[in-house]
């Protein structure tokens, strides 16, 4: 179970990555076609993403012709990333803050919440 949510939370996690990456490249603009290179080089990203890619196109976040390695944004694409990047909220496909901890945090404090819905909440955790 834990590798299965490992793996869909590094899924989520390259797909965000290169739909953020290509709507940085285009400066947010619809119909402006990038090279996949250049995405692939801007989201940071290893590996083969076509899965990742097709993901994208199938959810309508991106287009690219058929005939080319380039892509573009949609105007759900748009809309999608700047609800994230501006709005700071989670869409029904991506998490505005994703926060992975790793490693002991027995004494530490973690604040937890929104300070625009509600109010932080701390945590003490201890060992």
């Amino acid at each position: 179970m834990e590798e299965t949510s490992g793996r869909a939370i590094e899924n989520r996690r390259r797909r965000w990555a290169l739909l953020k990456a290509v709507y940085d490249l285009t400066e947010g603009k619809e119909s402006t076609w990038v090279p996949m290179s250049a995405v692939r080089e801007q989201a940071g990203t290893q590996g083969d993403h076509r899965d990742d890619l097709y993901y994208l196109l199938i959810e309508k976040l991106v287009e690219g012709p058929a005939d080319a390695d380039s892509v573009g944004l949609t105007h759900p694409g748009i809309k999608e990333a700047e609800r994230i990047l501006i709005d700071h909220q989670d869409t029904s496909r991506f998490r505005s803050k994703v926060v992975i901890v790793q490693g002991a945090v027995t004494g530490s404090n973690i604040s937890v919440g929104s300070t625009r819905r509600s109010p932080a909440h701390r945590l003490g955790v201890r060992g």
